[in-house]
């Protein structure tokens, strides 16, 4: 079993286990609210708020770790079916003792249990080509591979071909083409590094429907529908029906180059056995995973740019303009929540689909938690409080990046990229669903000409990007202009 099937089974099983536990949890709250099947008085006041929108929330939780639980089953599948695939195809010596000779030597042949002759013969099986344990004790380094196979180390070339395959990637030959050769995939326990230190700081572009970016292409363009064909009443029997032609429209990304790099020492190369491939790529992944953050906020949508989400054009601009801006109020044009709700309604008036999440700097959400009733009460109270009789949302465990509670009725994330240099803050009220964030593999390559006289070498890693908003109302990037 590779050391990817390893990963997928144990990301598998991970999923199982909190798929169990959010039903769990979800159908004691719904047992809750009831005594003998009657809906209890207290349980109906629930019903109402902060227990309503619990359940909504792990119910929401659930068809998103259904999504997820499909997507690795099938990879896992996939993976195996290759495996398999490799065995078939590996390859066949001769057993133990024998030799594949012309003249009277061992036997080719042995007989099964069955009783049927079959090839004596032993499929070896490769074991993964990187592992952890070898970066650790500074054996099989995958870093100072590439560096070697650029000198002319076939075994380390040999065996970064062959790590590629491993990760699904065609064995290219070396050379210095942008998504053509030349480069190589992390091995599959430093992806699966890459995507627990990348995950925290890429709030934003966690949320978004993901897929992999095929090679080959300088830009993503998706069809659609401008307007629509028209159905009407026919006023009368054998009259003209409606008759609307369809105009079609599209909607266009380039392609991002984000990248980074790290000079290391020869000495570092040849003598350190600290795991300095976990060093390296740990710290440009995270960097990356910040800076495609960003793109996906606010990139300018030139210069190599992402067009971001709260770029004009990318979305639906609202600016809500207060002096004294409160969390909630009777008067609709001070409070915060009635326009994240106002806005919120947009999208479902113009896109006929609810809006998913709520994304807001943490500054705001802390500004949103903090904000007292005349009592002293909190407006949006600790979930692990129980919740308060007409709170405006509740807030979970506390959080620097990523899920912090709820508010107006959705999901709220909490992600740094949404507080701009200016002091004015961005809220992103979207449908996530609907903007589509393609991404390639995280390459590396290795460099030494131009450090050669300070006997050093320069290790690369770069992404590809793109990102399209399939339709403009499902992004509502409110600016809070703060006078």
């Amino acid at each position: 079993m590779s050391n990817l099937t390893n990963i997928l089974e144990q990301r598998l099983s991970a999923l199982n286990s909190e798929f169990d536990s959010v039903k769990t949890e979800r159908a004691q709250l719904r047992q809750a609210n009831y005594v003998d099947g009657t809906l209890t008085p207290d349980a109906a006041t629930r019903a109402g708020d902060d227990h309503k929108a619990k359940i909504k929330d792990l119910t929401k939780r659930a068809d998103d770790l259904a999504d997820d639980l499909a997507e690795v089953s099938t990879r896992l599948a996939d993976q195996k079916e290759r495996e398999a695939a490799e065995i078939r195809a590996g390859q066949i010596t001769a057993g133990a003792g024998s030799s594949f000779t012309s003249g009277g030597g061992a036997s080719h042949y042995r007989t099964s249990a069955g009783g049927v002759r079959v090839p004596n013969v032993q499929v070896l099986r490769e074991e993964p080509v990187y592992r952890e344990d070898d970066a650790m004790t500074g054996q099989t380094s995958f870093f100072r591979d590439t560096y070697a196979a650029r000198r002319g180390d076939w075994a380390a070339a040999e065996r970064l071909h062959r790590n590629n395959s491993a990760m699904g990637l065609d064995q290219r030959a070396l050379s210095t083409t942008a998504g053509a050769g030349g480069q190589f995939a992390p091995p599959a326990w430093l992806v699966a590094d890459w995507i627990k230190l990348a995950r925290p700081a890429r709030v934003t572009a966690d949320l978004l429907t993901k897929y992999a970016l095929p090679y080959g292409v300088s830009s993503i363009n998706l069809p659609g529908v401008a307007t629509g064909t028209t159905e009407a009443v026919q006023a009368t029997q054998n009259t003209n029906v409606s008759n609307t032609d369809m105009t079609t429209t599209s909607v266009t990304s380039g392609i991002t180059s984000i990248a980074g790099q790290q000079i290391v020492s020869q000495q570092m190369l040849d003598q350190s056995g600290i795991p300095f491939d976990q060093i390296i790529l740990g710290d440009l992944a995270a960097d990356y995973a910040k800076q495609l953050d960003a793109q996906v906020v606010a990139g300018s949508g030139v210069s190599g740019q992402l067009k971001g989400l709260t770029t004009s054009g990318m979305g639906t601009a609202v600016t809500w303009t207060q002096a004294s801006p409160v969390v909630a109020a009777a008067a609709v044009a001070t409070s915060f929540q009635a326009q994240v709700t106002k806005v919120a309604a947009a999208i479902a008036n113009t896109r006929y689909a609810p809006a998913t999440h709520l994304v807001m700097s943490p500054e705001r959400w802390g500004w949103i938690t903090e904000a007292v009733d005349t009592n002293g009460r909190p407006l949006v109270p600790p979930a692990s409080s129980g919740g308060t009789l007409n709170a405006f949302g509740s807030a979970g465990e506390p959080t620097a990046q990523g899920m912090a509670g709820t508010f107006a009725g959705l999901p709220v994330y909490v992600d740094p990229a949404l507080t701009v240099a200016s002091g004015n803050e961005f809220a992103l009220i979207m449908r996530a669903a609907d903007v589509w964030l393609w991404e390639s593999e995280l390459f590396v390559q290795s460099f030494d000409a131009p450090y050669a006289v300070s006997l050093g070498v320069l290790f690369r890693a770069h992404a590809y990007s793109a990102l399209v908003n399939r339709y403009t109302a499902s992004v509502q990037a409110m600016t809070a202009l703060l006078t």
